[in-house]
């Protein structure tokens, strides 16, 4: 009996090239992630050093001051922009990590019926071994019963 073909092979390959885009896209987000967190954290320390130095500056020009008023609201705007990015990016991750669990739940699904159907096959091909073995034992004992007589 020849090797029999997984029946949903072709689908079982799909899931597993769908489950490893999933793996990238996550891959993927996960960097961009890092980037902006890293960039946020990078405007909240431009922040915090300028306010720093504003605080310091304790005699400064009224246009000097209005500047550096200016420049730190710029800076609070881009930390607030950051953090609704940084938020963005976490949904997207999430949303990859569990696109990923999903086409890893599929393709174990498929995984398992090629299991069973590999079984069902061995067991299959146990049963016709021992029918012909059965069979041969068989003709052996009427070759010799006839033998005798």
């Amino acid at each position: 009996m020849g090797k029999s073909r997984f029946r949903l092979q072709k689908v079982l390959e799909i899931r597993e090239t769908i489950e490893k885009e999933r793996q990238k896209e996550l891959s993927l987000s996960k960097g961009r992630l890092k980037r902006e967190e890293e960039h946020l954290e990078s405007v909240r320390s431009q922040k915090n050093a300028f306010a720093r130095r504003m605080n310091q500056v304790a005699r400064a020009r009224v246009r000097n001051l209005v500047e550096q008023h200016s420049y730190l609201a710029t800076l609070s705007q881009a930390v607030s922009e950051k953090r609704v990015d940084v938020s963005q990016v976490r949904q997207e991750v999430e949303h990859r990590r569990k696109n990923l669990l999903q086409a890893s739940k599929e393709r174990k699904v498929l995984e398992k019926l090629k299991e069973r159907r590999e079984e069902e096959l061995a067991a299959q091909l146990a049963r016709s071994e021992q029918a012909f073995f059965d069979e041969l034992a068989a003709n052996r004992r009427n070759a010799k019963a006839n033998g005798r007589s």
